[in-house]
């Protein structure tokens, strides 16, 4: 179950990286095209981060360390259709699924974590004097529907990605139970073993050499 997991997980960080490599190079020409210097160096160092990433993810499997650095990735990618409004100004919708997938390729902690994170970068930018940093505007309405709705988003992500951590622990522990159930006790009859007579016994023994008892 565990190797089953550590695969999904590695697929999906190397699909990921490979498409957000891919959105940061574009939006950083496009950035650099518009005299963006900035924002569009910031996000083409961001791609060349994550072929890094993708490097080091083939060569040495540790997804735990290339799903931190992707969640960073898509972090940026993130901000940065909040910044630019993407195209026609439709970069809000695109950030609504970026930041699903960057809770759902973490862990449940590290997820509400990047949560916390997006939700209070979000609001600084569209409602204090950082605003000045958007290359594009929004309303008030606008910002506010932004918000709610990636709150309520993000939520649910959450209330999924604790569910199926639980399911995990919930189908690895009955694994375990039916092991040491096979390990300990007579399959035909359900009466224990020789193996579960001799661990007892070493560990009664055990508990009397160290209490000094017979």
């Amino acid at each position: 179950m565990m190797q089953v997991r550590h695969r999904r997980r590695f697929v999906l960080c190397q699909v990921l990286t490979n498409i957000g490599v891919i959105f940061l190079f574009a939006l950083g020409g496009l950035s650099l095209y518009n005299d963006a210097f900035l924002l569009g160096s910031i996000l083409v160092s961001n791609g060349l981060i994550g072929l890094v990433n993708l490097y080091l993810l083939k060569r040495s499997g540790n997804v735990e360390r290339a799903a931190l650095i992707l969640s960073g990735i898509l972090f940026v990618l993130c901000m940065s259709l909040l910044i630019t409004g993407g195209k026609d100004n439709t970069g809000m919708l695109w950030i609504y699924p970026i930041a699903a997938i960057n809770l759902f390729i973490n862990r449940f902690w590290p997820a509400v974590v990047v949560f916390c994170i997006f939700s209070v970068t979000s609001t600084l930018l569209l409602f204090t004097p950082l605003s000045s940093l958007l290359m594009t505007s929004y309303t008030l309405v606008e910002a506010i529907r932004f918000i709610l709705t990636t709150l309520a988003l993000n939520l649910i992500c959450l209330a999924a990605l604790r569910s199926e951590e639980q399911s995990y622990e919930t189908i690895i522990k009955l694994h375990d139970d039916d092991i040491r159930q096979m390990a300990f006790y007579d399959t035909l009859t359900g009466l224990p073993n020789r193996w579960n007579f001799k661990t007892n016994l070493q560990r009664v023994i055990d508990r009397a050499s160290k209490d000094k008892q017979r």
